[in-house]
């Protein structure tokens, strides 16, 4: 039998009620089980950092890392390896790792709720998105790379201080849906 998916929440220790971060569960003898896990739900944990062994969950599909990580959290350098990944949501983390620019089969990417204000260029170069959520990033401008995402079927730029939209439906092909509002 093999773990198919594993979500972590906000996390208390049984005796004292007192948050604690699951950062042991990723511990090398644990995460055996997990090798052929396809999805991860992380949230509201406070972790710092993710175990260099996460690397190795080769077949993960879709990562989800979302709200209150801790704010020195970062991101081990294995997570490049995982080239399996085609969804991964980093929803209010106030960063967009540096890895991703190495997940060129990625197909959906939600960075939503992150006061990034500037966009990283990498981005442009994922060509096989076909779902981008920037909901709430405090972009002031649509970068002009958006228009190298020619299989975006469904961008979402609303609630940002952009003033002037580009034409962007026009320019993409397959979208589908574009929320602005």
């Amino acid at each position: 039998m093999h773990l198919v998916s594993f979500a972590i929440q906000i996390c208390y220790d049984a005796r004292s009620y007192k948050r604690q971060s699951p950062q042991s569960i990723f511990e090398a003898e644990h995460t055996r089980g997990f090798l052929t896990t396809y999805a991860c739900y992380i949230s509201n944990t406070k972790l710092t950092s993710l175990p260099e062994s996460f690397g190795n969950l080769k077949s993960l599909k879709s990562l989800s890392i979302d709200r209150d990580l801790h704010d020195a959290f970062h991101f081990p350098k294995s997570m490049k390896n995982l080239k399996s990944l085609r969804e991964i949501s980093l929803s209010a983390n106030n960063q967009v790792p540096a890895f991703i620019e190495e997940l060129k089969d990625l197909t959906s990417l939600d960075i939503s709720h992150n006061k990034l204000e500037v966009l990283p260029d990498f981005i442009g170069k994922l060509t096989k998105l076909k779902k981008l959520n920037l909901h709430s990033t405090w972009i002031k401008e649509v970068p002009d790379w958006i228009l190298n995402l020619k299989k975006l079927e469904w961008l979402d730029i609303s609630n940002n201080d952009i003033v002037e939209y580009p034409e962007i439906v026009k320019k993409l092909p397959n979208l589908k849906s574009f929320d602005v509002m």
